[in-house]
């Protein structure tokens, strides 16, 4: 069953139940993914449903088995592109089908297939798609109505620093605003990335265990603030005070670029030289010159090596010897 509330305004929010729907009979509702006009609705019963939300009409549906790839493949998620008029369902197998909701039953439109784990969670972030499967969130191109084939794998967002075993993503959400994406965990993990970054930056022990629901909050009175629902039965609210750089990873290449930027620079800087300068007469005189201190060698001043004893007459060394 599905129950519709109403919500009333103010400081403490009161809830009244307006309606009961029965969209798939006695099976568990998997998921549901809603907009301002259209309800989408999954079930364990591989039915996928949309209504309006005011009329409560059903709009379209139809059973997905046939495109399964085992008997015991179930729907787990979906994400309901109402401005395009289609709807991404994700499965247990790792299968995201795209629906055309202008009809129905709806018309099948493309599959991407990760081949990796359950998908829990999709959402659209700007030009991107993403997918939290199996342990990791996948980022793929997100192209519009008609161009769905020309989906491509853009990168991954993963987490070493896990608690060891089989651990599963189940849940995701992003910030927009700070450029941030995060995953909750089956060991009760919640991992913080930049939108840039393939590795996490921050991974925080939330809960006992299985992150079930993450919601990021933006705006006031309720954020800004990350929300986590865990398997503990907690909720608890996380403040993340620091900006985009804090939850960035220092990268060489920035360091590179400015060293580029100086060496052009430099480049361009004429050396101060005249036409009689020249770096020879700085060389030493000693190595590939048997005779460093002869008179006729240019580099050496024949007058630096006397002292104030000392003749230039030829007959000294003659006197000496007598």
């Amino acid at each position: 069953k599905i129950e519709v509330h109403a919500i009333s305004g103010g400081q403490s929010p009161q809830t009244s139940r307006k309606a009961v729907l029965e969209l798939h009979h006695k099976s568990p509702v998997t998921h549901l993914a809603a907009s301002p006009r259209r309800l989408l609705s999954l079930g364990f019963d591989t039915a996928m449903r949309v209504i309006d939300v005011r009329s409560r009409e059903l709009l379209c549906g139809g059973r997905l088995i046939r495109r399964l790839k085992n008997e015991s493949d179930y729907l787990t998620c979906g994400h309901l592109d109402d401005e395009a008029g289609r709807a991404f369902v994700g499965t247990s197998g790792g299968d995201v089908f795209v629906l055309d909701l202008s009809r129905n039953p709806p018309d099948f439109l493309h599959t991407l297939e990760l081949n990796a784990g359950s998908i829990a969670a999709m959402r659209v972030a700007g030009s991107h798609f993403l997918i939290a499967h199996a342990d990791c969130i996948t980022v793929m191109s997100f192209e519009g109505k008609g161009s769905e084939r020309r989906m491509i794998k853009l990168g991954c967002h993963r987490a070493k620093h896990l608690a060891d075993g089989d651990v599963s993503i189940l849940s995701m959400a992003v910030a927009p605003e700070r450029q941030l994406v995060f995953g909750g965990y089956s060991d009760g993990s919640v991992a913080i990335w930049s939108n840039r970054d393939g590795e996490a930056c921050i991974v925080l022990r939330a809960h006992q265990c299985d992150v079930t629901q993450i919601i990021w909050l933006g705006q006031e009175p309720w954020g800004p603030a990350l929300y986590t629902g865990g398997g503990d039965g907690k909720v608890t609210t996380w403040r993340l005070n620091a900006n985009e750089e804090d939850f960035t990873f220092w990268s060489p290449q920035t360091f590179g670029a400015e060293v580029s930027n100086i060496q052009a620079a430099a480049a361009t800087i004429a050396p101060i030289t005249s036409s009689n300068d020249t770096l020879a007469d700085f060389e030493p005189a000693f190595g590939n010159n048997p005779d460093a201190f002869r008179v006729a060698n240019p580099r050496v001043n024949p007058q630096a090596l006397r002292n104030a004893e000392e003749s230039d007459s030829d007959d000294d060394l003659a006197d000496a010897l007598r």
